[in-house]
């Protein structure tokens, strides 16, 4: 579970550089000239609108949270399902045990990816161009529209977070509720009544 959740943090953060840098919202010199070429004008656009990283940071992260076949819900309730197929007396508890790992590894995991956005996009985004007849290397610039697609994009973080975790605390309030009713019983029957 560590390495799984570290893992995900870790390519998010990757990508989110490489998502930054490869829509950036102008197109490096060398190849708006190369789409220049043909006469003098250009049939394609050569800029990316401002949030379009956003929102393919946005289908990156649906497609790790929750791919059907190897998203992170997919490996945690094939986490859950091993502990439940075991059976042995103390599988409740370490399930119980399970529930509050993933809770805890889960925030931890959604707040390092928040706070990834928040740095690699917040409200300045990486613009490449000329600045004062020279060439530069990155240009920051603020947007509100930028702005309001990281809102949006934590947003959606805090919902799938959200998501993920209600779905567990579920599970995790009602097998908390079988093992107090068990161990209820269990005492009723040691004490003869």
């Amino acid at each position: 579970l560590s390495n799984l959740f570290h893992r995900v943090c870790e390519v998010c953060t990757d990508e989110f550089k490489l998502i930054a840098h490869a829509f950036s919202p102008t197109l490096p010199t060398h190849l708006q000239d190369t789409l220049t070429a043909n006469n003098g004008k250009s049939n394609h656009s050569t800029s990316f609108t401002e949030t379009f990283p956003l929102h393919v940071a946005r289908a990156l992260l649906q497609r790790l949270i929750s791919d059907k076949r190897n998203g992170m819900q997919v490996q945690i309730n094939e986490l859950l399902e091993s502990i439940d197929q075991k059976g042995d007396s103390d599988s409740g508890a370490k399930k119980l045990d399970t529930f509050v790992v993933i809770h805890e590894k889960a925030a931890g995991l959604f707040n390092l990816l928040k706070e990834a956005a928040r740095e690699m996009w917040g409200s300045k985004t990486p613009h490449y161009g000329k600045s004062d007849g020279k060439q530069s290397g990155e240009i920051l610039i603020s947007n509100s529209s930028n702005t309001q697609a990281v809102a949006s994009l934590t947003q959606f973080l805090t919902s799938q977070e959200k998501s993920l975790s209600s779905g567990q605390r579920r599970g995790y309030f009602n097998l908390e509720l079988r093992l107090l009713h068990h161990d209820c019983c269990v005492n009723l029957d040691r004490n003869g009544l």
